[in-house]
């Protein structure tokens, strides 16, 4: 695939993304922030430019994804301390 079919892909994905009511939060293995929508953009008060490519225990406070990382285990629907 071409770069700008690459390019149009991801932009096509980000407005998925976007479009979605619930925040979406993602990290790589190493726990840093690949993606992050409007949705948690309005949820956290962060903007996606400044919070990608960080280490997401530096942007979300009490975040439990490394531990999830690290076990392997999922936490749905449960509410942070």
């Amino acid at each position: 695939m071409h770069r700008n079919g690459l390019e149009s892909m991801r932009k096509d994905i980000q407005k998925i993304l976007d479009s979605t009511h619930d925040a979406m939060i993602a990290v790589d293995i190493e726990g840093v922030i690949t993606v992050f929508n409007k949705s948690a953009e309005r949820l956290t008060g962060k903007r996606a430019e400044d919070v990608l490519g960080k280490p997401v225990e530096m942007v979300i406070e009490n975040t439990r994804l490394p531990i999830i990382l690290k076990t392997g285990k999922s936490e749905l629907n449960q509410q942070q301390p």
